[in-house]
């Protein structure tokens, strides 16, 4: 009954700790990468263009949005909002046309440099989301070990080790090929 109580105690530690001092701690990298991201943007656009730049300030306003907005987005949130917007083809039409219409303005490599910035931007931002639930972030990474457990077990046993039979062959072809009169030497350890 004790083992009970105090497993109990410390999942609810574990739960403690991860709320109040892993998760900030990650929202607060997760943020940091953002603000880098945002910085790399801010000196691209200073060599070439100039801050005035209508991409710099689409970029900039995207950018902003998720810095701000990163401490209330979960995974939850997210694949509602997803699913939501998926479901509505006429609002996606539209925004795509609003998204093009905007990049055309800013002109020609916008759309790829965009495409670089949004793929940093949402490798941190899923990096966020799957450290920010905690039953997710468990699953997550008793997935990633199994994951790893199998494969390096399925390496092993993939591995070719030399048989019995070759090394008693070798050995017996060094041994004879050492003696001169052709005679064979049996080890007394290993069977014939």
């Amino acid at each position: 009954m004790i083992s009970f109580v105090l497993l109990g105690v410390n999942v609810l530690l574990l739960v403690a700790v991860w709320h109040w001092v892993f998760k900030p701690a990650i929202r607060d990298f997760v943020r940091d990468k953002l603000f880098d991201i945002r910085d790399d943007i801010r000196d691209s656009y200073c060599e070439k263009n100039g801050l005035g730049d209508s991409g710099y300030a689409l970029f900039r306003d995207i950018m902003n949005h998720h810095i701000r907005l990163l401490e209330e987005r979960s995974l939850s949130k997210t694949i509602y909002f997803q699913t939501k917007l998926n479901s509505d083809s006429r609002t996606v039409r539209y925004l795509c046309r609003c998204f093009d219409e905007v990049l055309s303005v800013c002109g020609p490599g916008a759309e790829q440099e965009f495409q670089n910035y949004q793929k940093r931007a949402n490798r941190w931002l899923k990096f966020y989301l799957v450290h920010s639930s905690f039953c997710v972030m468990l699953v997550f990474y008793a997935l990633v070990f199994h994951a790893v457990a199998y494969s390096v077990a399925r390496s092993l046993l993939l591995v070719k080790s030399p048989t019995s039979d070759n090394v008693r062959n070798a050995y017996i072809h060094r041994v004879d090929s050492s003696f001169e009169d052709g005679s064979i030497e049996v080890c007394c350890h290993c069977p014939v």
